[in-house]
């Protein structure tokens, strides 16, 4: 079982694999700010939300944020599950 202080070392991973996603196409878009403040998973939220209608940007997320679709610890994430089924 993954401890909670894994869990978030592991959601700003997870964050900055997002950032990575979609910095090249929505360079104007500062998600490392939501990493700055301590809420990785924001970032996520906020990708998700950028990339929700790009397929091609979507089969780019790794399948952690599938996963995390999956979290009931995440509820703001999990919203976005449908965008991968």
């Amino acid at each position: 079982m993954i401890g909670m202080d894994d869990m978030y070392t592991q959601l700003f991973e997870i964050a900055k694999q997002c950032i990575d996603i979609i910095k090249p196409v929505y360079p104007n878009e500062d998600l490392e700010t939501f990493i700055d403040v301590g809420e990785p998973d924001l970032a996520v939220v906020r990708a998700l939300d950028l990339a929700h209608d790009n397929p091609d940007l979507l089969r780019k997320f790794p399948d952690s944020v599938r996963q995390l679709t999956k979290n009931k610890d995440y509820p703001e994430i999990q919203i976005f599950a449908n965008l991968f089924e």
